[in-house]
């Protein structure tokens, strides 16, 4: 009898159990645990239809439309998403989570004031929330509320190490709009050091590069000057472009001087004036000092990737101290900048020039170049390649000529303070005539490496400089045929 009264109270247990599983399914709780646990599993479709069927039974139950809402935005079907969270904050104000959810959704829907709205909800009743401040900042930043969003994601880097370099990046573009420079510059650098993404170090170390150029630019008085000993192995018997040389050696003080002056403009444009100075003084052929100085007028404009320009160079020269050559030159030239790391710069060139010593050689240039740049993350530095054409023209027949160009190189920072620069020139000249004296049509292929080495370790002066250059002239015309190897150490200020 016992045995039978136990099974008897067996199939009551399995009955009530059978009976509560059919009325939790029947108010929608076993729908909805179903569906939450398909939504945790990234089986959305499956919530879906889930959490409809729990809807089915129980529709006014605040938590089945707060997740057919996340489900919805899973699914990136906003205004959906919108409706379910609409109605579950209807019948429940206070589930936790949903206003972070709706302050996502309207990020999403690029509504930025209803979800930075959202997350401060979210941030003033939890301060440490760090997505809450993280994403406020962001929706603050896209409504240019730059110094709200400052706050937002400051606080936010403060509360978390792995969203530190994100929430600096942006705040680093907050600075930048305020124009606060310094403090951007801050910023930046730290996100360059930090960050775990590549790419993203890559960014931060270009805004950093840029802001820096501008806080350079923006300065109002700028100089640089250098000052030291040459050692030639070949003194040209005439300077700049002639190809006509001693086949002696000697030594040489150099001196060089520039300043250049920003003028006050807005925002977005450059304009300045400068000057600069070159002097030679040989110890044995002084014959061949020479000096030289070049004015520049300049103006630029910045767009968001393309900066655009016009300079005015006139110069002089003079050579042991009698004039040799006057030259005005005026260059309009596109700076664009392709991806992060990328620039291209096409320049045209247009120089009328006055030899006083040699007035066969007076006439015009005319010339182009492009010139690409490639910023190198790993050793702070850029490679650089481009090439050009020159097409001249003078009073005599004999000094006609065009002029291919090609230059490769790059400039790299080796150790703190140290940066190297190393450049290799092609140059293939042909001139367009026949030689009145020597009978034959000229033709000349010209190579130059040179290499500069600079210290400076206190960011201006004093520094010191080394630079070599080897150059190499092949001409059919056998006086004109050399090699030529160039040493000089400086001292340099920069300041």
């Amino acid at each position: 009898m016992g045995r039978e009264r136990n099974w008897a109270w067996i199939l009551i247990l399995i009955c009530v159990a059978m009976f509560s599983a059919s009325v939790e399914a029947e108010t929608g709780a076993g729908y909805y645990d179903l569906a939450v646990f398909s939504f945790q599993a990234g089986d959305y479709a499956e919530a879906e239809q889930l959490l409809k069927k729990a809807l089915h039974v129980s529709p006014d139950d605040a938590y089945i439309h707060y997740y057919m809402g996340k489900t919805f935005l899973k699914q990136e079907r906003f205004a959906e998403a919108e409706g379910s969270f609409l109605s579950a904050r209807r019948l429940d104000h206070g589930i936790p989570g949903l206003s972070y959810d709706m302050g996502t959704l309207y990020q999403k829907k690029k509504d930025y004031n209803r979800a930075a709205a959202e997350f401060e909800a979210v941030s003033a009743e939890d301060p440490s929330y760090v997505l809450a401040l993280y994403h406020g900042g962001i929706s603050h930043f896209m409504l240019e509320q730059y110094p709200k969003a400052l706050d937002f994601l400051v606080r936010s880097a403060d509360l978390s190490v792995s969203i530190k370099p994100n929430a600096y990046y942006y705040a680093g573009l907050c600075h930048y709009q305020l124009s606060e420079l310094d403090q951007a510059l801050v910023r930046f650098d730290e996100v360059a050091a930090t960050a775990d993404t590549e790419s993203m170090r890559v960014d931060a170390k270009r805004w950093a590069a840029d802001i820096r150029t501008r806080i350079e630019r923006e300065k109002p008085l700028r100089l640089f000057a250098r000052a030291g000993y040459m050692y030639d192995d070949n003194v040209q018997l005439a300077p700049l472009d002639s190809d006509t040389v001693s086949g002696k050696e000697d030594s040489a003080a150099v001196l060089f001087f520039s300043g250049q002056y920003a003028l006050p403009v807005k925002d977005k444009l450059d304009a300045g004036i400068g000057y600069s100075h070159y002097q030679t003084y040989y110890q044995d052929f002084d014959d061949y000092n020479m000096t030289g100085s070049i004015g520049d007028m300049f103006t630029r404009y910045h767009f968001s990737k393309v900066t655009v320009g016009l300079a005015y160079a006139p110069s002089y020269y003079w050579v042991d101290n009698e004039s040799y050559l006057m030259q005005h030159q005026i260059r309009p030239e596109v700076r664009w900048r392709l991806t992060g790391a990328d620039d291209v710069l096409l320049s045209y060139g247009y120089s009328r020039n006055n030899y006083f010593t040699d007035p066969d050689r007076d006439g015009h240039a005319n010339e182009v170049n492009v010139m690409l740049f490639h910023e190198v993350n790993f050793f702070d530095g850029y490679l650089y390649c481009g090439g050009g054409y020159e097409d001249n023209s003078a009073s005599s027949p004999d000094e006609y000529f065009n002029e291919m160009t090609g230059r490769i190189g790059m400039n790299a920072g080796v150790l703190e303070a140290v940066r190297v620069n190393i450049g290799g020139d092609y140059k293939d000249k042909n001139y367009d005539n026949r030689d009145s004296y020597y009978d034959v049509t000229r033709e000349d292929s010209r190579y130059a490496v040179s290499a500069l080495v600079s210290w400076n370790p206190f960011a201006g002066w004093p520094g010191m400089a080394v630079e070599y250059t080897y150059t190499r002239n092949d001409s059919n015309i056998d006086e004109y045929s050399y090699e030529r190897n160039t040493t000089a150490v400086f001292v340099t200020a920069d300041f």
